[in-house]
């Protein structure tokens, strides 16, 4: 990524505290420290240790997380739809927006640069991500993950009618593709009820719904994928809007908690976020 001027945190010692150790083949947040002197480093680096791990030590930076996907067939990539990672008190991922508005476009399109010359440049034939922490006024790439994402392919379908796998088949049968944006946003968010309380939760505590279904407009919701049932008293769902525009999505969302809120005699909705550093 360095050959490309992609902008990256600034590595260990060169930044100087705070910074962000992490190990370099973990996921999600495993491992990873917030540092601040030589104590907790030394702290920080026996934890990535003890994981049979090797440590990344870089420059600790704030800002929206962010993500792109990029198809290559090998020699050529492209760029699709960045979208924006809400995370749990956890550090896990309790929701993904989809809205053209989350970067400037400006700062869009050299986002979309730095995964389409990345991918280019190892040769990509697949799907990989680039994630990214910052807002319009710049942002800082803090990785890249040569799979397919569990969430944004579902928030990017809902919000702007492309199907990241059916331009994956299309890109590897040789076929190739033009998909149109449609103009949009949504968002795909997690939720666990138990008895009187409502709770936003990451990927991981989703894992646990039993036998999951999708329903189309549970609760005033585009769609859900849930093992609710009328008088269950613990229920995940993961959930589904979308609108023409950021607002249309905050507001149905907010209908669908209510709703479920009132339906289901839930008295408390806890909607956690991670400690501000």
């Amino acid at each position: 990524m360095g050959k490309f001027g992609v902008p990256m945190p600034k590595p260990w010692p060169e930044c100087g505290y705070p910074v962000i150790v992490k190990p370099s083949s973990q996921s999600g947040s495993v491992g990873v420290s917030e540092v601040e002197n030589d104590e907790q480093m030394k702290a920080a680096l026996e934890k990535v240790s003890a994981l049979h791990d090797e440590p990344v030590v870089q420059e600790f930076v704030h800002g929206k997380s962010l993500s792109v996907e990029a198809i290559g067939d090998g020699e050529k990539a492209r760029a699709y739809v960045t979208t924006q990672v809400v995370l749990d008190s956890g550090y896990d991922c309790k929701q993904v927006i989809c809205d053209p508005g989350i970067l400037s476009p400006e700062a869009d399109e050299k986002f979309g640069e730095c995964i389409r010359m990345t991918a280019e440049d190892m040769h990509l034939r697949g799907l990989m991500d680039m994630e990214a922490i910052g807002g319009n006024a710049g942002f800082k790439v803090l990785e890249i993950d040569a799979r397919i994402p569990s969430q944004t392919p579902a928030c990017i379908l809902a919000g702007t009618g492309i199907n990241l796998l059916k331009e994956l088949y299309l890109t590897l049968s040789g076929r190739g593709s033009d998909p149109v944006r449609r103009p949009g946003a949504s968002s795909y968010e997690h939720f666990y009820i138990d008895g009187a309380r409502m709770y936003t939760t990451g990927e991981k505590a989703f894992s646990h719904v039993e036998s999951p279904r999708i329903e189309k407009g549970l609760f005033g919701s585009d769609e859900m994928i849930t093992d609710y049932a009328p008088g269950r008293s613990r229920w995940h769902a993961t959930m589904i809007t979308s609108g023409k525009d950021r607002e249309e999505v905050f507001w149905k969302r907010k209908d669908a908690i209510a709703r479920i809120m009132d339906e289901c005699g839930i008295e408390e909705f806890i909607d956690g976020s991670p400690e501000v550093v």
